[in-house]
Order: structure tokens, then C-alpha cells, then sequence
């Protein structure tokens, strides 16, 4: 298990308590994540930030899958 320094702002975040959703391997579930982050989340550029400054990619963060994140993460390691 590891410990993460989160930011005041996640505490409010429309997805605390929703790990089933935001980590799930089903495509209409992370389809789901997604518009709750996008449509209903304030911090989705800190929360993708987030994501990125700790290298997260299992889940939705900021908006974007786990696969996204990767690649996101991969094409800033080689720019």
C-alpha cells in the first residue's frame, strides 16, 4: 500500500466513495467515470495533473482512462 499527499480539493471531488465505478475494467463503467469527471467535476486539469505527477495509471483521473494516462505519460518521457 502506498500513501498519497492528496489536495484539499479532492476531498469534495464527485468521485470519492465511487471506486467501483472510477476503477472499473468495464468499458460503460469507465464511460460512465468519465462524463461524471468531465460533466460534473470542477478540478478535472488538477485531478489529470495529479494523475500525471504521480504516474496513476489504473483508473479514471482528470477525465481520462488508464490506457490514456499511459500514453500520456510514455509521450512526455519521450518529448
Amino acid at each position: 500500500m502506498f500513501d498519497l499527499n492528496t489536495p484539499e480539493w479532492f476531498s469534495k471531488a464527485p468521485c470519492i466513495g465511487e471506486d467501483r465505478l472510477f476503477f472499473s475494467a468495464h468499458p460503460s463503467k469507465r464511460r460512465m467515470a468519465v462524463a461524471k469527471c468531465t460533466e460534473e467535476c470542477g478540478n478535472t486539469e488538477k485531478c489529470l495533473q495529479f494523475a500525471l505527477d504521480n504516474k496513476m495509471t489504473q483508473g479514471v483521473w482528470g477525465g481520462k482512462t488508464g490506457p490514456e494516462l499511459s500514453r500520456l505519460l510514455e509521450a512526455d518521457a519521450y518529448a
